[in-house]
């Protein structure tokens, strides 16, 4: 059974299925550092991104199941039991490859245009572009990196409005440094 008593800094987490009680197939494989029963009834509360995981749950008799327990890297034992199952034919209703985010999902094109247009001419407030400019802060490059964007930027001009544009904000940023 989960243990209760565990905290964040003693409990590494599980890797969990959930299965088709009529068929006692694996249909889906997870991650959480939270009880499972308690996952597994945010499973069935909320709707995720997964259309499909939803329509399933709703229709079968699913039950949660404890694949692997306190896994050394939670994304990579996920990942492992997902590209294991589906090797042995697995039906599994996951969207990704695993790992806490969306490894090999691609958006089709019509989505992707369909997101690039609700974006459209949107800004993004002060207090959030101060918090994205203090998360980059420090922030290091390599030198392949480095190179690859010196790369990228060969043979742009800039247009003269440009060149202006540029030239005012270095010259505003270094008086106000002064």
């Amino acid at each position: 059974m989960y243990n209760k008593g565990a905290t964040l800094e003693t409990m590494k987490g599980i890797i969990y299925g959930l299965v088709d009680n009529s068929t006692m197939e694996l249909r889906y494989v997870g991650q959480t550092i939270e009880a499972l029963a308690c996952r597994f009834k945010r499973h069935m509360k909320l709707c995720s991104s997964n259309a499909h995981l939803n329509n399933w749950l709703r229709s079968a008799d699913a039950s949660s199941i404890v694949l692997e327990r306190d896994p050394e890297d939670l994304d990579e034992a996920e990942m492992r039991w997902i590209a294991d199952a589906r090797a042995q034919g697995a039906r599994l209703i996951n969207l990704t490859d695993g790992g806490g985010g969306v490894r090999g999902y691609k958006q089709t094109p019509e989505r992707r245009a369909k997101i690039g247009a609700a974006h459209m001419g949107k800004t993004i407030n002060a207090e959030t572009r101060a918090k994205m400019s203090a998360a980059k802060m420090g922030r290091k490059f390599t030198l392949e990196h480095r190179l690859k964007i010196s790369a990228a930027g060969r043979g742009h001009k800039h247009t003269n409005e440009a060149r202006a544009k540029i030239s005012d904000g270095l010259r505003r940023y270094h008086a106000r440094k002064n």
